[in-house]
């Protein structure tokens, strides 16, 4: 997936979302092989499916935060 089409696909899902706490223009779009995406798969393989998880803070993939979340995937076959 090209980076032009993951944009695509966070406007897609802000649209199916329809909240006023998520802001599309927040989000960047990151590699899967960038330390932050696979320390957040890694996380995400230990908490149930379905559930988003609070890891607290320090050092995630190559950065220090406050704070992480991780929220559960979204079903990508479900039409839009």
């Amino acid at each position: 997936m090209s980076t032009g089409d993951a944009y695509g696909e966070v406007v897609r899902i802000a649209s199916k979302i329809d909240s006023p706490f998520f802001n599309m223009f927040r989000v960047k779009v990151i590699s899967p092989s960038n330390p932050m995406a696979r320390a957040a798969i890694e996380a995400r393989g230990r908490f149930p499916a379905g559930m988003a998880a609070r890891l607290g803070g320090g050092v995630f993939g190559d950065v220090h935060a406050a704070d992480v979340y991780i929220y559960p995937a979204l079903d990508h076959a479900a039409t839009p």
